[in-house]
C-alpha cells in the first residue's frame, strides 16, 4: 500500500534539494539540503580540440568559517592544460575575509568521446560535521563539434559525529557509507507493504491516525521514525506515541527505488491507524 503523500513529499523534497543547486546557496532551514554548493560553468569555448574554460565557484549559506577543498578530475578524452586540480577557500557567503571561492581551469578534448568533468567539494563545517558534495559536468566531443550539458548531482552527503547522511530534501538520510544516489534519481519512496494499527481505550475521538516520517533502509528495514504533529485539534499523549512508535516496528516496507531500479535509503510520511477500544 502506497502512502498518499509520497508523491507529494518526493515531489516537493526535489524542489527544496534543487534550490540550492539553482540559487547558488542554500536559503532554506530544512534539514535535508546542503548549506553548501559548487558550480562548474563553462564560461570559453570553441572547437573540439580548442581549450575550453571552466569557472568553479563554491558557494553556500553555511558557517563563515568553514573551509572547503575541492577537487577537479577529467574523464577519458579529456587533456588538463591548466588551473588548480585542487583549490580551497571559504564558501560561505558569511566570510568577510578576501574571496578566494572562485577560480578557473583549462581543459581541452583530445578525441571523440562521452565525457565528463568531475568536481569534488569537501566542507568542514565543524570537527564533527563535514559536508561532501560531488558534481559532473557532461562533456560530447565529436570529430567537429564539442557540447556541454548542466551540471549533474552526483552525490549530496554530510557526516556528523561519524554517521553519514545523504541530503534527502526534507530530511537527512542514514547511509553507511559514500554513494552515488542524487534524490533526482530516486524514482519512487519507500511503500508500506503490511502495517499495523495502534489501540487505544483513552484518545480522543478526533485522533484517527498518529503521523510519522520514517526512514527506510535498502533493505526494507525501518532505520527510525519520528512523530508529527497530528494538525486539528487532536492531541496526542505521550502513552499513544509510545504505542504508536511500537506497532511501527511491527511494519513492513519495500525500499525506495532509484530510475535504474536499485534499492536505496529513503524517507516517506506514513499515518498509524487509531483502534478505539
Amino acid at each position: 500500500m502506497r502512502d498518499r503523500n509520497v508523491s507529494f513529499a518526493i515531489a516537493a523534497s526535489l524542489a527544496i534539494w534543487l534550490a540550492p543547486l539553482q540559487a547558488g546557496a542554500s536559503g532554506n532551514h530544512y534539514e535535508g539540503a546542503p548549506s553548501f554548493s559548487i558550480f562548474p560553468q563553462v564560461i570559453e569555448s570553441g572547437g573540439p580540440k580548442d581549450p575550453f574554460r571552466i569557472l568553479l565557484n563554491m558557494t553556500g549559506q553555511g558557517p563563515a568559517h568553514a573551509l572547503g577543498k575541492a577537487t577537479v578530475t577529467i574523464g577519458k578524452g579529456l587533456e588538463w592544460v591548466e588551473g588548480d586540480r585542487e583549490h580551497s577557500g571559504h564558501p560561505s557567503i558569511f566570510w568577510r575575509g578576501p574571496r578566494d571561492n572562485q577560480w578557473s581551469v583549462r581543459i581541452r578534448g583530445t578525441e571523440p568521446y562521452s565525457t565528463a568533468v568531475g568536481v569534488l567539494l569537501s566542507v568542514q563545517v565543524d570537527p564533527n560535521q563535514v559536508v561532501e558534495i560531488e558534481m559532473n559536468l557532461p562533456v560530447v566531443i565529436t570529430g567537429k563539434t564539442i557540447t556541454f550539458e548542466g551540471p549533474r548531482p552526483v552525490r549530496m552527503e554530510t557526516v556528523r559525529n561519524g554517521q553519514r547522511f545523504r541530503y534527502g530534501g526534507f530530511y537527512l538520510v542514514p547511509i553507511d557509507a559514500p554513494e552515488e544516489v542524487a534524490l533526482t534519481d530516486i524514482k519512487e519512496g519507500p511503500t508500506v507493504i503490511e502495517q499495523q494499527p495502534v489501540k487505544c481505550s483513552q484518545c480522543p475521538s478526533e485522533l484517527k491516525e498518529v503521523p510519522f516520517v520514517v526512514f527506510v533502509g535498502r533493505d526494507g528495514r525501518l532505520l527510525s521514525s519520528r512523530m508529527l504533529e497530528p494538525g486539528g485539534r487532536a492531541k496526542i499523549s505521550a502513552e499513544t506515541a509510545k504505542a504508536a512508535e511500537e506497532a511501527l516496528q511491527h511494519w513492513k516496507f519495500s525500499p525506495a527505488r532509484t530510475k535504474k531500479s536499485r534499492a536505496v535509503a529513503h524517507w516517506t510520511f506514513v499515518r498509524v491507524p487509531v483502534e478505539h477500544e
